[in-house]
Formats: structure tokens, sequence, C-alpha cells
């Protein structure tokens, strides 16, 4: 039989979303940490109901926390296929919105394998949970430079970034070996970050050329 995610994931969403409802928030130290536990919690329970009502063990979707730096935070292994597909969480207090920043666009320590990755964001505000979760790519609305290229997430977003300005899904983009992965999000930034030297009037080119010196 094949599990329809969509419908887990949502069940997910719907599940965490009642714990809060009728438990205490995040509080004290660690809120993020707090969070990620409980809603890997919810994510396990919610695979095992899965699993039951479809006939298979409990824990035919194994599910293992990663956390840490490691991208995404859970993975959930289906049986013994060796298929497997992650949930990246977010927690976020600051603002009555649904942005935040991604991982690094480089991926260095992204698991290897996942046929799909979710984002699954809590956001308290006013005392108050609401939870979202969709297909990662759905989610990234732009590049933001920080140390490192870093996604910028908006679990409201109705563009294709990947596909509209990287020229592929964002599943295809995490599949690429890590230099090619580089060249394509590198290429995006020259071209919207940085204007070619030629194209600069005569003034700032002389201000320029000082400032280098």
């Amino acid at each position: 039989m094949m599990f329809d995610y969509s419908t887990i994931m949502l069940n997910i969403q719907n599940n965490l979303a009642d714990y809060y409802s009728k438990n205490s928030l995040p509080c004290g130290e660690g809120k993020s940490l707090q969070f990620e536990r409980t809603a890997t919690e919810i994510i396990r329970d919610t695979f095992s109901s899965a699993d039951r009502s479809s006939g298979y063990s409990q824990e035919y979707h194994s599910v293992e926390y990663l956390g840490g730096n490691v991208f995404p935070d859970v993975v959930v292994h289906i049986g013994t296929t060796g298929r497997k597909i992650g949930i990246e969480i977010k927690y976020h207090i600051s603002g009555d919105n649904w942005k935040t920043k991604g991982n690094s666009t480089f991926a260095s320590t992204q698991v290897d394998g996942l046929e799909e990755i979710y984002i699954l964001f809590g956001k308290f505000d006013h005392n108050a949970c609401a939870i979202k979760i969709r297909p990662y790519g759905e989610c990234i609305s732009g590049i933001s430079i920080t140390h490192n290229p870093r996604y910028d997430i908006d679990m409201d977003s109705k563009v294709d970034f990947c596909r509209k300005e990287l020229g592929m899904s964002y599943d295809d983009l995490r599949q690429l070996e890590p230099e090619q992965r580089k060249i394509h999000i590198n290429t995006y930034i020259a071209k919207t970050r940085y204007t070619a030297f030629s194209n600069i009037n005569a003034n700032d080119k002389k201000e320029l050329i000082t400032q280098a010196f």
C-alpha cells in the first residue's frame, strides 16, 4: 500500500496545533529545542497511527531526530526500503509572519538520499501557536547572504523560486554534487547582487579604483 504523505503531514500539522491548544507553550531557555522535541514526538506518534491504520507494524516508519547542525532535523525511514524523507523544524517568535531564514544553500550538512524534504514551522505570537507544514522547496522565496548564502523561507510563498531563478526545482538542485550546486547559487548571486565594472559611470569608477588602492 502506498502512503499519502501529504495527508500524514497535514495530520502532523493538526496534531501539533491541537497539542499546544491543550498544553503549555515552550518557555524559559531553549524554547526552540523544546519545540523540536515536542514536534518530533508528534511526528513519531502520527506516523505510528498511520502505520496501524494501514495494517503495517506500528514502527514501519522509523522517526530519527538529528537536530544540531544537521539538515534536516528529522529523518523518517520508510520500512526496510532504504527510502527516507526529511522534516526541518523551525521555531518562530519574532513577529506575526511566516518568514524565517532557512539552511545554507550549499547544504554541506544535508542528509543524503532524501526523497523529499518538508518544513514544519511553528509560529508563536501573543501567547498563541500556529503551525504550518509544506514541502521545503515550495517555501523558498529568495537567497540572503550572511556568512554563507541561505535560503529565505516564506510559508505563504506562491512562487517556485528555484525553478524561476535557478533554472531547476529545489529537489533537483539539492541532489546535485556540492560543487555543481555552488555554481548555480553563485551564478544567481553574481547576476542579482553585482554589476559589471564596465557598466559603472566614470566618477564611480574613479572612486572604486581609489578605494581599491
